[in-house]
């Protein structure tokens, strides 16, 4: 045998054998995996809901530039809603005012304000009116990213195309029938938020975006879920003959929204639980001038 061979089988011979990953290589492999994919998870978290808020301000901005032109074109008036006016049988429920278009009898009996109107039909209501009068041109900006499971834009796709229907948004509109000129409204008044109906309604759960009187949006942190908690859990119909205690645990946790809202600091943050006085009483006493 030559000396080349023997050197060859004698490394082949003192060569350890390769071997594959044990169960035990592989569970700690995927061990490692999990912790890591826990690690990212709330980093990705934070970064889809900064992007969420960040596109429902956006929309809330173009809701703002739509009503400040209607209420240039119109000496300053807002649009206005039927949930909110004393020329429509002194109808009061800020908690339907999440509507773009609604049927007027269904509004009119199922708030409990009024008798069944003849011939009524499907109406333009609050900031459906700037959709309506094309002020605002796409029915996407009534609708926050973040909320894909009870009003979504593709399920009223179709009635932005000319269907018949009512039509909800994810943003809460603030009007009443006393309120003067948009130009008259004090700085810290909030007028449009994030649907503040009922919780499963709301949007961001730990916050909300609000435009303020000088029509600036906002960001409200509710760290100590102050405003979350005071939303109804369940959300009201319009017509329902058993509504009237939904619809009143869902307008007072409304007022109580925009009482918060309004109270903010400057800085965006939730103010605590004492300094929020008589939230249910003289709702638009103190807002404007």
């Amino acid at each position: 045998m030559s000396l080349e061979r023997v050197i060859n089988r004698s490394n082949q011979t003192n060569r350890p054998a390769s071997r594959g990953f044990t169960m035990v290589d592989l569970l700690v492999s995927m061990a490692v995996m999990a912790l890591l994919v826990s690690m990212l998870l709330p980093s990705l978290g934070r970064a889809r809901e900064a992007g969420y808020r960040t596109a429902s301000a956006s929309n809330i901005r173009q809701q703002a530039i739509g009503m400040q032109v209607y209420a240039y074109d119109r000496n300053g008036q807002m649009p206005t809603s039927i949930f909110r006016s004393k020329d429509n049988d002194g109808i009061d429920a800020p908690e339907q005012m999440v509507f773009l278009r609604v049927n007027v009898n269904d509004a009119l009996v199922g708030t409990q304000r009024g008798a069944p109107k003849a011939n009524a039909e499907f109406s333009w209501d609050g900031l459906g009116r700037l959709f309506q009068l094309e002020y605002l041109s796409k029915g996407e900006v009534f609708y926050n990213p973040s909320h894909d499971s009870i009003h979504t834009y593709d399920r009223y796709a179709d009635r932005f195309n000319g269907a018949e229907g009512e039509i909800v948004s994810n943003y809460h509109y603030r009007w009443d029938a006393q309120m003067r000129s948009i130009d008259r409204i004090r700085p810290q008044t909030t007028l449009i938020a994030d649907s503040m109906r009922s919780q499963p309604e709301y949007n961001h759960v730990n916050g909300n975006n609000m435009l303020k009187g000088d029509l600036s949006v906002s960001w409200f942190a509710d760290r100590d879920g102050l405003l979350y908690r005071s939303l109804a859990t369940a959300s009201p119909k319009v017509v329902d003959a058993a509504m009237s205690v939904l619809s009143t645990a869902s307008r007072e946790g409304v007022l109580i929204g925009w009482d918060l809202l309004d109270k903010s600091n400057k800085d965006g943050t939730s103010v605590s639980a004492t300094q929020v006085n008589d939230p249910l009483g003289a709702f638009f006493a103190l807002d404007f001038k």
